[in-house]
């Protein structure tokens, strides 16, 4: 086992070092981390290949002032790889380094002091990378608590610095000439430690970004759901008093003979009724995104939830002179979450409204076809192009246009309908041609056990 060339050895840490900067290089070009660490990574790896590089063109006179330089880039090497595995992404106090940069000025020190005694110089930078490793380990896995792949770091660290120290003891002890410490087994071993950590070491520093990464956007979600949940209290109710005070102002005789006090009072009580569904869909949307909304299917009519909404878009029917025609029968029923159905019919009905010229009129059905229910809403108004169309969907690309009323909308309703209907494991489709208008397809699979699966779907949707 033993019987191992030791210039193969470093020959195959080089190869290592060589591996992780072609890595980490093609990582920073596909995927542009922010991560600063990658950079010292790199860097670290640099400083340990030519200070390997150097050992070996000098194996042979180790003695050498060009061996203490190339020992002290080693350990310069080691100790900024140390580094990023202690200092965690998101802190910038850079604490570590009250304990790294006297640690690399000592051992700079005693390589060029012990320059000619080899032995020493040897034993005295294996106690340094042993201090290294330790410290690693302290920081780890005994100052904080470790996550899995922070205590694999720490352990196989302090494996590392039991070598070192082993090491250090035999070269004080024994005092080695160079062709004993070629084939010394605690030298080969220590090596043979060094050529595994070139060469795994790297994937497990990838694997700690990684975790690292995990928890800070876990943490950023939490942040985001807890904005969202103060928008939701301390938002909401004052504008849901502003409607009922707008009510209140509406039916005082004041306000009633003064037109202008009227029209004031009217275009307030519509602001705020907009910006209260403008809140509504908002906080429906983000629990979608977040996975904290929970899905209830029920077997119900779906007439009333149609009636319910026409009433309420009642107002601004009378104004545009559109006329809404209700063609489902009062029996059919549905398999879905009936708060998210009603969400998904009033935004569609709001949008058909929205963009109905006046006089215009708008339909709806629906049918029951091969275990699925579908649902349409047909408006004769202003259409889309192709173009518009196949965005209103995409949060990004969304084009958010004025109705023919000039009503104003965000199109965040369209978006949070298709997040609804695809959580139902449904399809939403439109057609629409410009100046002929716009149809809304909705599709929902009708299975008795559809709770059980979109929950089990969407619970390894957020898993991922």
């Amino acid at each position: 086992m033993f019987n191992i060339n030791i210039i193969t050895l470093l020959f195959l840490m080089n190869l290592g070092c060589l591996m992780t900067i072609l890595l980490f290089s093609f990582y920073k070009k596909l995927y542009k981390p922010k991560d600063k660490r990658i950079n010292l990574y790199i860097l670290s790896r640099l400083l340990e290949m030519a200070g390997i590089t150097f050992i070996i063109i000098f194996f042979n006179n180790l003695e050498n002032h060009w061996i203490s330089i190339a020992m002290t880039a080693f350990f310069i090497g080691v100790s900024t790889e140390s580094y990023c595995y202690i200092e965690n992404q998101s802190c910038k106090t850079y604490s570590h380094l009250k304990f790294l940069i006297p640690l690399s000025i000592l051992s700079i020190i005693s390589a060029f002091v012990l320059a000619y005694n080899l032995n020493l110089k040897l034993a005295f930078n294996s106690l340094f990378i042993s201090s290294l490793f330790l410290y690693v380990f302290y920081v780890l896995n005994v100052l904080k608590k470790a996550s899995k792949v922070q205590a694999i770091i720490g352990w196989i660290s302090l494996i590392a610095s039991i070598a070192h120290i082993c090491l250090s003891i035999y070269l004080l002890k024994h005092q080695p000439s160079v062709d004993d410490l070629a084939i010394n087994k605690i030298q080969i071993t220590t090596s043979i430690l060094w050529v595994i950590y070139e060469l795994i070491f790297p994937m497990i520093f990838l694997l700690l970004i990684k975790e690292e990464t995990v928890e800070k956007l876990e943490q950023i979600n939490k942040t985001k759901n807890n904005f969202f949940s103060t928008i939701g209290d301390d938002i909401k109710p004052p504008i849901t008093q502003m409607i009922k005070f707008s009510d209140e102002l509406i039916n005082l005789p004041e306000i009633n003979e003064d037109p202008r006090l009227s029209r004031f009072v009217d275009a307030m009580k519509e602001s705020s009724i907009r910006g209260s569904k403008l809140l509504e869909n908002l906080l429906e949307w983000a629990k979608t995104q977040t996975g904290t909304l929970r899905f209830n299917a029920i077997n119900f009519l779906i007439n009333p939830i149609i009636e319910e909404n026409i009433e309420l878009h009642k107002k601004q029917c009378f104004e545009k002179n559109i006329k809404i025609i209700n063609n489902i029968h009062a029996n059919i029923s549905l398999i879905a979450d009936q708060n998210m159905i009603n969400t998904v019919i009033r935004n569609i009905l709001s949008n058909a409204v929205k963009f109905t010229r006046f006089n215009g009129s708008i339909e709806i059905n629906a049918t029951k076809r091969n275990r699925t229910f579908i649902l349409k809403i047909k408006d004769n108004g202003i259409g889309m192009t192709k173009k518009q169309a196949s965005s209103i969907f995409e949060i990004n690309n969304n084009i958010i246009r004025n109705g023919t009323n000039n009503e104003k909308g965000t199109g965040l309703g369209l978006i949070l309908c298709k997040e609804f209907i695809d959580l139902h494991n449904g399809n939403i489709q439109v057609i629409s041609e410009k100046d002929k208008g716009t149809t809304f397809v909705i599709s929902i699979p009708q299975i008795k056990k559809i709770e059980k699966e979109i929950n089990k779907t969407r619970l390894s949707e957020y898993s991922k």
